[in-house]
C-alpha cells in the first residue's frame, strides 16, 4: 500500500496542506479532485519526493520514504507523471523511452527491445521513429505513460493526465489506466478538473479543499455529498 498520513506544509507562514492522508492499495484506481489552489499538486510532489512536507508521512508497502529522492521512489515502484509534458524534443518517440533504461534492466533483452515492447502495450509503435515535437497531446502523454511502464511501476500518479486532450484521446488513456490496473496490478492515483473523467473509472476518491481533505468515498458518494455539491461542482465544468 501506499499510505500517506498527515501530511502538513507551509511555505513561509502559509499552510497549504493540513493533514493530508490516503491508501493506495495495488489494483485500485483513486482520484484526487479539488480546484485550482487546492492542494492537489503539492500533493503529488510531495508524494513524488520533487518537495518535502513540513510533517507528516509516506511509505511504500511499508518502506519509510523520508528523505528518498525522486529517483530512488521510483526504483523502490512509485512512478510520477507531471502535468507538464516531459519528453526530450529533440528525441524520437523510441529514444524518449529507451533513455529511462538502465543497461541490464531486463536481461537478455537490448534497450531497444525493452522500449519497442511498451509501445507495443500502448498501441503506439508506429510512432517509434517519429519526433517527440511532432505528437499530438494524446500521443504525447500516451508515450510518458510507455515511459513510466519500462520502470516496472507498483503505484502510478498522474497529475492532469487528460489536461488539453480531446474526447478520443481522454477516452483511450482511461481505457489505458484501467487496463494498467486490472492486468498490470498497478495501484494509480490521478488528479485532474474533468471530475466527471476521473470519477468515471475510480474506485475511490478524496475531495481537497484549502489543503484539507473533506470528503471521502465512492464516485457515487462523493456525487451525492453535500460538501461536493456545495463547493464543488457548482464550479466545475
Amino acid at each position: 500500500m501506499l499510505k500517506v498520513s498527515g501530511v502538513t506544509k507551509y511555505y513561509g507562514s502559509e499552510k497549504v496542506l493540513d493533514g493530508v492522508g490516503l491508501g493506495l492499495k495495488r489494483e485500485q484506481i483513486q482520484a484526487f479532485l479539488g480546484p485550482n489552489g487546492a492542494g492537489k499538486t503539492t500533493t503529488f510532489k510531495i508524494i513524488a519526493g520533487v518537495e518535502r512536507p513540513t510533517a507528516g508521512s509516506i511509505s511504500l508497502d511499508g518502506l519509510d520514504l523520508k528523505g528518498l529522492p525522486i529517483h530512488i521512489r521510483a526504483q523502490k515502484g512509485l512512478t510520477f507523471l507531471p502535468q507538464e509534458t516531459s519528453l526530450f524534443r529533440g528525441l524520437t518517440v523510441q529514444e524518449n523511452v529507451r533513455i529511462y533504461l538502465k543497461e541490464g534492466a531486463a536481461p537478455g533483452k537490448s534497450k531497444t527491445k525493452v522500449a519497442s515492447e511498451s509501445l507495443e502495450q500502448l498501441n503506439i509503435l508506429e510512432l517509434k521513429n517519429k519526433g517527440a515535437t511532432n505528437l499530438s497531446a494524446g500521443q504525447k502523454r500516451k508515450v510518458e505513460v510507455a515511459r513510466a511502464l519500462v520502470l516496472s511501476p507498483v503505484y502510478l500518479m498522474l497529475d492532469e493526465p487528460f489536461s488539453d486532450l480531446d474526447p478520443r484521446s481522454v477516452a483511450e488513456i482511461k481505457e489505458i489506466l484501467v487496463s494498467l490496473k486490472k492486468d498490470e496490478g498497478i495501484g494509480i492515483l490521478l488528479s485532474d478538473h474533468r471530475a466527471n473523467e476521473a470519477l468515471s473509472i475510480a474506485d475511490h476518491n478524496h475531495l481537497i479543499k484549502d489543503g484539507r481533505i473533506i470528503a471521502r468515498g465512492s464516485s457515487e458518494e462523493i456525487v451525492e455529498s453535500k460538501e461536493a455539491k456545495e463547493f464543488y461542482f457548482a464550479v466545475v465544468d
